[in-house]
């Protein structure tokens, strides 16, 4: 008898998990070459872009965001959010 997802992956999913997978390979790429030297400067461009990818997404589908007031105003929020409130505490450090 053949076993059934509970729920059915779509193609959307399929990309994610794609891009996923290609960002941590280049995660690890970095991480043993931090110089950079067996790098192009293509695949830097398609890293940063597959990390901003990642990021919208995640930005998009998250029911609570916490960072910090400079972020809240940033354009990667604004533009991968509907943002509905805005909540901030303030702290200070007493100097030591």
């Amino acid at each position: 008898m053949p076993l059934l997802p509970l729920c059915e992956q779509n193609n959307e999913d399929d990309e994610r998990n794609l891009l996923s997978e290609r960002v941590k390979a280049m995660d690890s790429r970095i991480a043993a070459d931090p110089r950079g030297i067996g790098i192009t400067d293509e695949e830097l461009k398609a890293y940063r872009r597959q990390i901003a990818e990642v990021e919208k997404h995640v930005l998009s589908v998250a029911d609570v965001i916490l960072c910090t007031c400079v972020e809240s105003a940033s354009k990667r929020i604004k533009n991968a959010t509907n943002v509905q409130q805005v909540q901030s505490q303030f702290s200070t450090r007493d100097s030591i």
